[in-house]
């Protein structure tokens, strides 16, 4: 007897399971006795195509929700018209999709509720796909990010070139320096009568081709009870502490920044006495 599978995707009513909206066959394929590593499970790119497939349907089914419920204009009350769907792109972590979302217009006043992905999401990215990029930009070279993209896609993405990786990875970290401004308005200690402040430095290598490295400084600020003993012949260490680190070609603005951040979370005030040490070369100007 020969064997096969199927992989089936199925929509139904939640209050009645038995009850199936949408069946569709997604991948089917003959069952064999694997022989070596290739072939004891799919390949790669059957993998994706079920990926693909089974996103396909989910992401269909959510749209038709977009707009469901929307009969009334929010503008002058008159009654939306149903239009033809808006077919727009939506970029998951491993596949693309085409997002067919239902299009209504007021006939009085030719309001448009929001009918494509970049309208309702502000963008065309998932949020994992996002997440994703923005670390291997920070941690690759962005043309390696591009490759390691590709590789696990099993095919070339336009959203994985390395420029989509980079305008990506920059406005996280935009983002990200926009929180640490909010975080240091909302920042509650107890007051700390002493702290002891730490500067190092030292040079990372450049995910920039024609750059080989820059340089960094770091910051460590702790309390001087927070130095706990450690067992004989083992180094000390912190019970707690508040860090900070940039590079130090923006004249260092960002680390002297980053640096007060640390010091109010350990509960710096005007008349707390601060010691530091700091290597030759690294000390921060306050």
């Amino acid at each position: 007897m020969r064997k096969g599978f199927r992989i089936i995707f199925e929509s139904f009513d939640l209050d009645n399971p038995g009850d199936v909206i949408d069946k569709s066959l997604l991948i089917k394929g003959e069952i064999t006795k694997p022989t070596n590593c290739l072939d004891f499970s799919i390949s790669h790119e059957c993998q994706i195509e079920l990926i693909q497939k089974a996103l396909d349907k989910i992401i269909a089914e959510k749209a038709a929700l977009i707009n469901e419920s929307s009969d009334c204009c929010p503008k002058c009350s008159s009654r939306l018209t149903k239009m033809a769907d808006h077919i727009s792109t939506f970029n998951d972590v491993f596949t693309d999709h085409e997002v067919p979302i239902k299009r209504l217009r007021c006939s009085k006043c030719s309001y448009e509720p929001p009918s494509t992905v970049r309208t309702i999401l502000g963008t065309t990215l998932s949020g994992q796909l996002a997440k994703i990029q923005s670390e291997l930009g920070a941690k690759h070279t962005f043309r390696e990010g591009e490759e390691l993209f590709d590789m696990f896609s099993a095919k070339l993405r336009k959203v994985n070139n390395h420029n989509r990786i980079k305008l990506v990875t920059e406005e996280v970290g935009k983002t990200i320096q926009a929180v640490s401004q909010a975080k240091k308005k909302m920042i509650q200690a107890e007051d700390a009568e002493e702290l002891i402040l730490n500067i190092d430095g030292g040079h990372v290598k450049s995910r920039d081709p024609d750059v080989r490295s820059f340089e960094v400084l770091t910051s460590v600020v702790y309390r001087p009870e927070s130095l706990q003993a450690n067992s004989t012949n083992t180094r000390n260490y912190l019970s707690s502490k508040s860090c900070a680190a940039s590079a130090r070609e923006d004249n260092q603005s960002e680390i002297v920044e980053d640096t007060i951040i640390a010091a109010v979370k350990e509960g710096m005030t005007r008349y707390c006495q601060m010691l530091c040490f700091s290597i030759e070369r690294t000390l921060i100007f306050f």
